[in-house]
């Protein structure tokens, strides 16, 4: 099943807010699964980063490139 990087932050800043707002510590599991969201959002984030940059060298690349007609 293929992730949600909107529903994935949404529940992690929830992860994050509970135990600020209880002043309780999040159960193990729960904690591991924080640990696991912010490995997707990091993965998600350099992903879109690398798209990002290879669009601009295309961009680049196209606008360098005289027009032939």
């Amino acid at each position: 099943m293929s992730g949600s990087r909107y529903i994935t932050g949404y529940i992690t800043e929830l992860l994050v807010r509970l135990p600020l707002l209880t002043k309780n510590e999040l159960p193990e599991e729960v904690a591991a699964m924080r640990q696991k969201a912010f490995g997707y959002l990091n993965l998600q984030a350099l992903e879109e980063y690398r798209n990002i940059r290879k669009a601009e060298k295309m961009a680049l690349e196209l606008l360098s490139t005289p027009n032939r007609q």
